[in-house]
């Protein structure tokens, strides 16, 4: 697995950790309203963030998509 596909599987595990959700609902969540494309596109910012950061960075992206 590449450095850029572990880090989105970290950053899943984080979302559904942080909202009490299963892995199916943050897949379907994050397919939803793109946000594995927007991890990707700031993938070096995200990766020098901390967890709460990168936390709420993800939420409030959700958020803005109408979530």
């Amino acid at each position: 697995m590449s450095e850029e596909g572990a880090y989105m599987v970290f950053c899943m595990e984080l979302y559904r950790r942080e909202k009490n959700l299963t892995g199916k609902q943050v897949a379907d969540l994050f397919s939803r309203y793109n946000v594995y494309d927007y991890i990707r596109k700031y993938f070096g910012a995200f990766h020098t963030m901390s967890e709460k950061l990168v936390f709420d960075d993800i939420d409030a992206y959700i958020a803005r998509q109408g979530a």
